[in-house]
C-alpha cells in the first residue's frame, strides 16, 4: 500500500512499523474507550502497532514526519484527552461520537471511525475539524483511507 505515497519534489519518504501490539492490548484499549475497533483495524495493530511516516528533503537524512495511525497507547491516550477537553469546554461537540486513529497534522485535525459497542468487519473512516466542529467522510474503509491519503487522493 505504500507504494502509492505520492512525494513532492525533492522529498521522499518511508514507513516505518512499530512491533505488532497484543490482542489484550487491543481488548484493554476497547474496553476503556468504550468502542469496538473494526476487524481491519485490529488485524493492522496485530501486524505493526502504528506507522510513522518518515521523510527525507533533498536526499537529507530521513526524519519522523507524522503517524499515518497511532499505537494503540496513543489511541487511548488522544482519544481520552480529547474526551476530556470536549466534556470541560464543550460537552455537545461533535467528535465525541468517534475513535480518532490519527492526525491529519495540521490545524488539529483527527480521523476516526465511529464510536460502537457492535463488531464490525471494517468502518468508514471520517475527518473531524475542530474548527467550525465538522465531521467529513473520507473513505468507505480503513484500507480506502490510507491508499488515499498516502496517493493524495484524499486531503483535508
Amino acid at each position: 500500500m505504500y507504494a502509492v505515497r505520492t512525494n513532492a519534489a525533492g522529498t521522499e519518504s518511508r514507513p516505518v512499523f512499530s512491533p505488532p501490539t497484543s490482542v489484550l492490548e487491543t481488548e484493554a484499549a476497547e474496553t476503556r474507550l468504550g468502542a469496538r475497533f473494526p476487524e481491519t483495524l485490529k488485524s493492522l495493530l496485530w501486524e505493526c502497532d502504528g506507522i510513522m511516516d518518515q521523510l527525507s528533503v533533498d536526499g537529507g537524512p530521513y526524519f519522523d514526519n507524522m503517524w499515518l495511525l497511532w499505537p494503540v497507547r496513543q489511541i487511548v491516550d488522544e482519544n481520552m484527552a480529547f474526551r476530556k477537553r470536549i466534556a470541560e469546554t464543550n460537552p455537545n461537540r461533535a467528535g465525541h461520537d468517534f475513535v480518532f486513529i490519527a492526525s491529519a497534522g495540521v490545524d488539529g485535525i483527527l480521523f476516526g471511525i465511529e464510536a460502537t459497542d457492535k463488531p464490525r468487519d471494517d468502518s468508514p473512516i471520517v475527518s473531524w475539524y475542530p474548527i467550525g466542529d465538522r465531521i467529513c467522510g473520507l473513505a468507505d474503509t480503513l484500507a480506502g483511507f490510507l491508499d488515499g491519503w498516502l496517493s493524495n487522493r484524499i486531503a483535508v
